[in-house]
Formats: C-alpha cells, structure tokens, sequence
C-alpha cells in the first residue's frame, strides 16, 4: 500500500478530521447531487403540481409553491450533509419518475393528504380544496413527503443492487484511478 492510498483500517474520526472531508482538497463538495436533484425534482413535480394547482383553486397556491420550495431546498441541504443518503434518493426518484405516466401512487397521496387536512381542518366543506394558503402547503408537504418515501425506499432497493462505487461521491473517480495504476503497475496494483 502507498502513501496516497487511504489506509481502510483507520478510523472514521481520522478521516473525518483529514483533509478528504466535504469540504476538503480532495473531497469537495457532491456536485452530481447538487446538479442531480433538481433534475429529478423537476421529473417528479410534473403530475402532483398539475394536480395541486388544478386543486388548490382561489386558495392554496402559494402555500403549494412554498412547500415545494422547500422540498427542493432540504434536497440541496441532504446532498451537503448527508451526500450517500441524497445519491440514493435521486437514484430511487429517477427510477419513480415514470411512475407518473399511470399515477396511481400520486393521486393516493393526493387523497390521504386530502384526508388529514380535512381532519385538520384545512379544506373546504367537502373537502376539495384547501381554505387558505396553510391548506395548500400542508396538502402539498403530506403528498410530497409521501412520494419521497416511495423514491427512498426504490433507491434503497436498487441501492442494494448496485456496486457500492457508483453510489460514492469519488466512485467513478475511483475507478478510473484503479485502472490507471493496473495499467502501470500490472494487475497487482490495488
């Protein structure tokens, strides 16, 4: 083993503390999350914001596009703090995407929200649409939280699937370095 080489049996508090941190020379911060998850948020906001703005009427739509923007803003937050969780979420979003050319999973999002903001209080009297821009956002917020938890949990899934390199910030990185090194050193080079 070199120099350059990270030593796999150092602790994970010496890592952390070494300059490969998310903000160090080496590291950096996730760039394909960052650039990634506007992507797929853009591909999954298609038929729930066709939906919620066909809804919300008169009221609830600003309440709509603020909880939506916050959504996407936590998205740019989990791919600084938590990078490996973010990869798997985008992976899992990516894969949920068509989901809405049938979208059943949407629209029972879509009416369990319905459901709890009636029992709040938040709709109207038959509950079709949301009373003001509170209603609006907690609907959107349920339904989103609900569709986030379908692409964790597919990310997850296919998470399992795939080589642990292509889900690391450095992996395709690290296995182009891999390469190089057999390719001067022979195939002893690890």
């Amino acid at each position: 083993m070199s120099e350059d080489e990270p030593n796999p049996y150092e602790s994970p508090r010496q890592i952390a503390n070494s300059e490969e941190g998310p903000l160090g020379n080496t590291g950096g911060i996730d760039k394909f999350a960052i650039i990634a998850w506007p992507v797929v948020f853009g591909l999954n906001i298609i038929i729930p914001a066709w939906f919620g703005w066909a809804v919300t009427g008169e009221h609830g739509r600003i309440g709509l596009c603020l909880a939506s923007a916050l959504f996407l803003a936590s998205g740019w937050v989990l791919c600084y703090v938590r990078p490996a969780i973010t990869r798997r979420l985008i992976l899992g979003a990516l894969v949920f995407a068509p989901s809405q050319f049938i979208p059943v999973v949407q629209i029972v999002a879509g009416i369990i929200a319905f459901i709890i903001a009636g029992a709040l209080g938040l709709t109207g009297p038959d509950n079709d649409e949301p009373t003001g821009e509170f209603g609006g956002f907690v609907i959107t917020f349920i339904v989103g939280g609900i569709l986030l938890m379908f692409a964790g949990v597919i990310g997850w899934i296919v998470g399992l699937i795939l080589p642990q390199s292509w889900q690391s910030r450095n992996g395709a990185f690290n296995i182009a370095r891999r390469r190089r090194r057999e390719l001067q050193f022979g195939s002893r080079a690890k």
